[in-house]
């Protein structure tokens, strides 16, 4: 690796060419930074800067479960398959007091406050079901 490449940003593929490398004059070229970079400046001088870190850190996905009514279970309803989610979820206070349904709640846009549930790749990859 020679020295010219102290100035360039590397991505899992390699170098990114065809751009303004981080920390470079970037003035009348907003858009021309390299990755994640922008350009930060006015009309008179302008340099390639890192983006700005989101203000608030990203919500995680939580793993959310998918656990029936005693009267959904013992009727053989499943939360994936039932008419009650668009009924029950967030409106019922009995269903948002005990979460029923979490996954399927969440997946129909009836979620719980708060909840941002993984989808069910993330789910397999982080021990769910």
């Amino acid at each position: 690796i020679g020295m010219d490449t102290c100035s360039q940003i590397w991505l899992p593929t390699g170098a990114q060419g065809n751009c303004v490398a981080l920390w470079e004059e970037c003035t009348g070229q907003e858009s021309s930074c390299c990755g994640p970079a922008t350009c930060f400046g006015d009309s008179t001088y302008g340099t390639c800067v890192p983006s700005a870190p989101t203000p608030e850190p990203t919500t995680s996905c939580t793993v959310c479960t998918d656990i029936e009514t005693t009267w959904m279970a013992n009727n053989g309803k499943d939360c994936t398959t039932s008419d009650l989610i668009d009924t029950k979820c967030n409106k019922s206070s009995a269903w948002i007091e005990s979460k029923f349904c979490q996954q399927s709640c969440y997946e129909a846009g009836n979620g719980y406050d708060g909840d941002v549930c993984c989808d069910s790749a993330t789910r397999r990859l982080r021990g769910g079901a």
